[in-house]
């Protein structure tokens, strides 16, 4: 399935559905998404050591893989990660979940300082 298409969110049931409890910030940043090679320009709307929520021009496919980077407080932030709900957003837009897969330890720990918790 192409990461543009759409699927409903995941029910609260997902394994993953507890990853949401970690505490997550809200930010206003820009973002940049890779997914089948395109890159796709966001914002980050919230983050957490986790993941962050993204808001996209197209829909993410849930289960699709994609890179992001995005600058939190001057430092880059760059990882892998899964698209794990997607769903409309004001009208125009989509806002998507993605939940790190992969994030270099430094990066993990900025966004622990960011977010007032202890990196894991």
């Amino acid at each position: 399935m192409s990461p543009l298409s759409t699927r409903t969110p995941t029910s609260s049931s997902s394994p993953r559905a507890d990853r949401r409890s970690r505490p997550r910030k809200r930010i206003a940043t820009s973002a940049t998404l890779i997914a089948v090679g395109r890159a796709i320009d966001a914002v980050a709307v919230d983050v957490s050591i986790g993941g962050a929520k993204v808001v996209t021009p197209a829909p993410l496919a849930v289960g699709s893989q994609v890179s992001v980077v995005v600058i939190v407080e001057g430092e880059i932030v760059d990882a892998v990660a899964t698209v794990i709900w997607s769903a409309p957003h004001g009208g125009t837009h989509h806002a998507a979940g993605l939940a790190f897969e992969q994030i270099e330890h430094e990066a993990r720990v900025h966004l622990a300082r960011f977010c007032g918790v202890a990196a894991s």
